[in-house]
């Protein structure tokens, strides 16, 4: 008997000891305010309605039930802008996944921003970079939002038709041209190349030939002329695995290819299908990004 009621008396203590160190780690890993993950992407202008709409996602508590329902730009506090819970137009933007995601002790969310009057906006100058969100709790966070690029839908007809394109949830991406003249590459833009690093690796393929890029935001390729009825391939391959900073962030960019005519005309395409949507399997994962990952 006596050996019973110690039994049960160790097993209360400790069970008293495991709760007390769960709920403490409960409180330690608990956050003090909404974490945003950082975007780096390039979204186009709806010209019509002069507007633009695109995804911000952030962790919380699951136990508390809070929204962003306003946000400020800190660089240009006169933009007249809207937070919304779901998507209000089909989005210009590739995201896989609900509003709410469950992971663990947190919970990822996603919030939708609509800027209005776009056209009176100057974009060269425009960052977007730093913010103030407004949640439905009375708290204000401040926020950095990496390096957000609101562009224009810059194609125009020109001497590359369209052959193929396609792309995989591996991050390979691959679009096919063929001269219908003859063509004077001259330049492909990504302001994003020299923050990637290694991470993208952007090719161009020839009929004979093939070019690796530099990792620099802009590269000149005057070198190159596509004759008649020639192909081009554009070739893109995103690994952010080893990347702290961007296998938690919102990817979704599209370098601006430039190239001329015999008789001098500039033409400009926009290579697309390079983006990345962020996820976390267990808490961990958020607890590091917490702690250096951003």
């Amino acid at each position: 008997m006596e050996v019973n009621k110690k039994i049960l008396k160790y097993g209360i203590t400790l069970l008293i000891i495991v709760t007390f160190i769960c709920c403490a780690m409960r409180w330690h890993l608990r956050l003090r305010e909404p974490i945003f993950l950082k975007s780096y992407a390039q979204y186009i202008i709806d010209t019509k309605n002069d507007s633009v709409e695109f995804p911000l996602q952030y962790i919380t508590n699951r136990d508390k039930s809070i929204f962003m329902w306003q946000i400020s730009f800190v660089n240009h506090p006169e933009i007249n802008v809207s937070v919304n819970m779901n998507s209000t137009k089909f989005p210009s933007f590739t995201y896989n996944g609900s509003s709410d995601e469950t992971v663990d002790i947190y919970k990822k969310q996603t919030a939708y921003v609509t800027i209005y009057n776009v056209s009176n906006l100057d974009l060269k100058t425009l960052d977007l970079s730093k913010a103030v969100a407004y949640f439905s709790d009375s708290s204000i966070v401040e926020i950095d939002l990496g390096q957000i690029e609101l562009i224009e839908n810059d194609y125009t007809e020109g001497g590359l038709s369209t052959l193929s394109s396609s792309s995989s949830n591996q991050g390979e991406s691959r679009v096919s041209y063929e001269a219908k003249h003859k063509i004077y590459l001259s330049s492909i833009v990504n302001p994003y190349a020299e923050r990637f690093g290694d991470s993208l690796t952007l090719e161009l393929i020839g009929n004979q030939w093939t070019y690796q890029l530099p990792q620099t935001n802009e590269v000149n390729l005057k070198d190159y002329v596509l004759k008649p009825e020639e192909t081009l391939t554009v070739s893109s391959f995103l690994n952010v695995s080893d990347h702290n900073e961007l296998k938690y962030a919102i990817i979704d960019i599209k370098p601006l290819f430039i190239y001329q005519d015999e008789q001098g005309n500039t033409f400009e395409e926009r290579i697309y299908d390079i983006n990345y949507s962020p996820y976390f399997n267990h808490w961990w994962e958020i607890f590091q990004y917490m702690n250096g990952g951003r």
